[in-house]
């Protein structure tokens, strides 16, 4: 485990008049304007909810001895240029960081060849204890990579990945006989090696890692020291133009893929935000993806991010069935906000952080920070169409919840934060029989606002995609790590309070929750205690249905514990076994034949050691989806398919499919007397069309074989 330690965060300003851009053609919006609003010297600047704080610190080889001449990076953030410092004669280096208050980042300190790595964890505060980072640095690990073409033929120049559990990527590019090696600190453990080529191929294999149920055959081992062998897939290439809300190209748009599936991989790689994944658009807002995997199993997300004056109202999807080639994006411009913020004496208050929880009836709810410059001042993006809670805090002291709703084309005042002391929260997390401390435990506040809804002009905020109002949450949250003695704290202001603890066993029956409303700034004492459960695990034993049985290799298996919403995936192995980590709970097993044929659903029982999956042939659903006004085919439709348990939890989805050309769809390897939903909402519409629909039924086959389903009508749902 890395090292943990304090860094400092410094900054200081008051506020003056707010700037909000409603930033439309429309609207008489002018290039002339935006230069005075972002590039006024007399103005804070746009803040992003990140600050630079200066950190000192020391380079060690594993004896303690000072490491000269190591090159030292911050991971994580993005900055161009990158910071880095280089230590002297002492291993002394002196390091600026971008960082959030109250979240961990970390820095990585290598040699110029990479021979040579290590790496430490720190923990940014509010008060802003200064210490010195000691980065002990040793030899790296070692991953040789070798990449063929389709023919088995090396693959040159292609670029090669190993991504990290904690998201650090090694990069290199492959030589003429496809081969390339890949180095990361001994303490770092590997998540997803990846080959690509944009034009050519991609591939990838992932590692065992503590968050997955072991699947052998399928992921490399965890202290995998062999070579990494890749086979460039088919790609194709996807073209996705971004325009504004007024249909107007924008440039300068990165858009990139997320994320990619393979089938027998034993999960996804969530590597497309590389830079051979990604494209920038054009002048006439065209971004080419040139690495998209042919055999991708699921929809592919595609995000487009200009930040931070654009945001994306809406998720842009590429079907997995319908292979498009290109698509279009919008992109839509945010809302300019300023204000300022003071301690109960008046004066500013200086590096405050300004939180801003925002939600409307969509999908995607908005959690961003502004940070004030030395005069209390702050200035930062929101979006349109939103309800908004801010609060601005420093330290101990926090100012009461500002309510607005920003709706398009809105002017907007000032915004005015009065800081004074908040109600402090501290507690003990415990656990098992004996009550004893968790020590080095994650421990989250959540403040919600339960009249969201109730908030002035919230009422004239937009339906979502189906038609609906639905309920507003506005939530904020802080975060923190409990100390030697199981002690955490908090400062909150009044509010629907809950408190929980992250699992710290490999169950998440392992987490605590308390919850309570706090009406005044009172000081609360507290215990989080959790009883933690026996751990124990279980043997699954794929089988085939004949006498006597035989092992079945290779099947897909998810499997859930009514104790937890998380199903796990994976796969048995060549004697058709797979061991799995699981709390004294009863549990479900959804398993699948690799060639769809047999199928089972079944449940384990608390007690359980072991069970014996006896899979039997499946059942075939097949259909065709018709317009129920017109009585035409709907081509192109997704279908989302979930093993619907009847049980809180288990509603958990088992496949997806899309509708052809004629309407017609085929789910395969369903098992015989379980209950599966079919669903169909309104995100599945085709690119461009102005009719979605949105339906759902639900089947339970009795027999094996194919099931006609005949005509499915479903209803029309037009967006207003």
């Amino acid at each position: 485990m890395p090292n943990r330690l304090m860094a400092t965060a410094q900054g200081r300003r008051r506020c003056g008049l707010a700037v909000v851009l409603f930033l439309m053609a429309a609207a008489g919006w002018t290039a002339n304007s935006a230069r005075a609003a972002e590039g006024d010297a007399d103005l804070p600047p746009i803040s992003d909810g990140t600050r630079l704080i200066s950190l000192h610190g020391t380079v060690v080889d594993p004896q303690g001895r000072p490491e000269p001449g190591i090159r030292v990076s911050q991971m994580g953030f993005s900055m161009d240029p990158p910071p880095v410092a280089i230590t002297d004669a002492d291993g002394k280096f002196e390091l600026s960081v971008r960082t959030i208050r109250q979240q961990s980042f970390e820095l990585l300190a290598t040699t110029a060849d990479g021979s040579r790595q290590g790496f430490v964890e720190v923990q940014a505060t509010y008060e802003g204890v200064e210490a010195g980072a000691s980065i002990e640095i040793g030899a790296a690990r070692e991953f040789s990579v070798v990449v063929v073409d389709q023919q088995g033929r090396p693959s040159p120049e292609t670029h090669v990945g190993l991504q990290t559990t904690n998201f650090h990527e090694a990069h290199a590019t492959t030589d003429a006989n496809g081969s390339a090696t890949l180095k990361i600190p001994t303490s770092m453990a590997p998540q997803c090696a990846y080959a690509v080529r944009p034009g050519h191929g991609f591939d990838y294999l992932r590692f065992d890692t503590p968050l997955d149920s072991p699947a052998e055959g399928v992921r490399l081992p965890a202290d995998h020291s062999g070579a990494i062998g890749l086979k460039l897939r088919d790609v194709y290439s996807v073209r996705v133009r971004v325009v504004d809300e007024l249909g107007a190209p924008v440039a300068g748009v990165s858009a990139s893929p997320w994320y990619f599936e393979l089938a027998g991989k034993g999960g996804n790689a969530n590597i497309g935000h590389n830079t051979p994944f990604r494209d920038l658009t054009d002048e006439q807002g065209w971004a080419t993806l040139r690495a998209i995997p042919v055999e991708n199993q699921n929809d592919i997300t595609i995000w487009t991010r200009k930040a931070p004056a654009f945001a994306s109202p809406k998720r842009t999807t590429l079907s997995a069935e319908r292979h498009d080639t290109e698509l279009q994006a919008t992109i839509v411009h945010r809302c300019l906000i300023s204000g300022q913020a003071a301690m109960p004496n008046g004066d500013p208050a200086a590096d405050a952080t300004i939180r801003i929880s925002g939600d409307n009836h969509g999908t995607d709810s908005f959690r961003e920070t502004a940070i004030c410059d030395s005069r209390g001042r702050f200035r930062t993006y929101v979006d349109f169409g939103r309800v908004y809670m801010m609060t601005a805090e420093l330290g101990s002291f926090l100012s009461d919840p500002v309510l607005q709703t920003i709706l398009p084309g809105q002017q907007v005042e000032p915004f005015q934060f009065q800081l004074t002391p908040g109600a402090l929260i501290r507690g003990t997390l415990t656990a098992g029989e004996g009550r004893e401390p968790v020590p080095n435990a994650s421990v989250m506040l959540v403040r919600s606002l339960p009249e969201a809804n109730q908030i002035p002009d919230a009422d004239k905020l937009a339906a979502n995609e189906d038609g609906e109002l639905s309920s507003l949450y506005l939530a904020d949250s802080n975060s923190t790590m409990t100390d030697a003695e199981g002690r955490f704290e908090f400062f909150t202001v009044p509010g629907n309070i809950r408190i929980t603890s992250m699992p710290f066993l490999p169950s998440s029956r392992t987490a605590a929750e308390h919850s309570f409303s706090l009406t005044d700034r009172i000081n609360q004492e507290l215990e989080l205690h959790v009883d933690a459960p026996d751990e124990a695990t279980l043997l699954v034993k794929t089988v085939t249905a004949m006498e006597p049985p035989t092992p079945l290799p290779k099947c897909d298996l998810r499997i859930a514990s009514t104790g937890t919403a998380f199903p796990w995936e994976g796969t048995s192995d060549a004697n058709g076994e797979l061991t799995v980590s699981r709390s004294r709970d009863s549990v479900a097993i959804v398993a699948r034949s690799a060639d769809r044929t047999q199928a089972v659903v079944v449940m384990a029982a608390a007690d359980q050691d072991s069970i014996d999956v006896t899979l039997r042939p499946a059942a075939v659903l097949a259909g065709r989806l018709i317009d129920d006004k017109t009585g035409d085919p709907v081509v192109g439709m997704g279908i989302a398919v979930n093993v619907a348990w009847d049980l809180e939890h288990l509603n958990f989805s088992f496949d997806r499919t899309h509708s052809d050309e004629q309407g017609r769809f085929q789910i395969t390897g369903l098992a015989t007397d379980a209950d599966y939903e079919l669903v169909i909402e309104p995100k599945d519409k085709a690119p461009g069309a102005s009719t979605t629909y949105k339906a759902h039924r639900r089947e339970r086959p009795t027999k094996s074989g194919e099931h006609d389903l005949g005509d499915w009508k479903i209803p029309q749902f037009t967006k207003e």
